[in-house]
């Protein structure tokens, strides 16, 4: 894995130990487990080439483009095959990160994550779009606006997408968009930390001494649900606002 992956395994496994409902004895690993994890993982970065000394096998990491980190690889056998291996990838651009690059020599046998591998997505303007239109109804109309999201990944992109939206549209700048997961701040810190691995929109503004994800105008940061954020923009009957809480698939948790 490349270095910024190591410290998101580290904060979702955590995560996961700290929110699972069922008891100690049950538990999937503790604590000592992923501490004995980590000791073990050695980081590898982009266009970075580990050769494995008893067979020659070459194993190259390029960009997948679908979170920080995240990374496919292109395995070369010493007979000459090349074996390209990936889990998600995504070839469009985002605001926070960029595209997937393709490895610079064809592969003879591709390796894929495949859950929307049936499917055709329409453009993503268009889809950005409808989703913009449908919260905008939502607030328009006075309500509060749920989303699912994981607190890494979608969560960042649809956060600059609205923050974009709200600049863009002055009626907006009373109606509060809370950004609402305990792995909120962490994983921006690991963004931060990381920010090189970023979009080059991204990249630009800290060359200019400015934060994306710190400089947000609408947007509020809480790492739990309570105190005065939660209390007067998500919780007040008399006030719309947009609230993107974690777990993304609604089983437990804020959202």
């Amino acid at each position: 894995m490349t270095p910024p992956t190591k410290p998101i395994c580290k904060l979702l496994w955590q995560d996961y130990a700290r929110v699972s409902k069922i008891s100690a004895e049950e538990h999937l690993y503790t604590k000592p487990d992923i501490d004995a994890t980590l000791d073990r993982i050695n980081t590898v970065n982009y266009h970075e080439t580990i050769v494995l000394s008893k067979c020659g096998t070459k194993i190259t990491a390029y960009r997948a483009g679908h979170v920080l980190g995240a990374c496919m690889f292109l395995v070369e056998l010493t007979n000459g095959i090349r074996v390209l291996y990936t889990g998600d990838y995504s070839t469009d651009m985002d605001r926070h990160l960029p595209s997937a690059e393709l490895p610079p020599a064809p592969v003879h046998v591709l390796i894929v994550e495949s859950t929307y591998g049936t499917q055709q997505h329409e453009p993503r303007q268009e889809r950005e779009r409808r989703f913009l239109q449908a919260v905008h109804e939502v607030v328009r109309q006075g309500g509060k606006c749920l989303l699912p999201v994981f607190a890494l990944g979608r969560a960042q992109e649809l956060i600059l997408l609205l923050e974009e939206y709200w600049r863009a549209n002055p009626l907006l700048k009373n109606v509060p968009i809370v950004y609402a997961t305990p792995l909120a701040n962490k994983s921006l810190k690991i963004m931060e930390t990381y920010v090189n691995m970023c979009s080059e929109q991204v990249i630009e503004q800290a060359n200019n001494h400015v934060n994306t994800f710190r400089s947000m105008q609408h947007v509020t940061n809480v790492s739990e649900p309570s105190g005065v954020d939660w209390e007067t923009k998500v919780m007040n009957p008399n006030t719309a606002c947009v609230v993107l809480c974690a777990p993304g698939m609604l089983q437990s948790g804020t959202s």
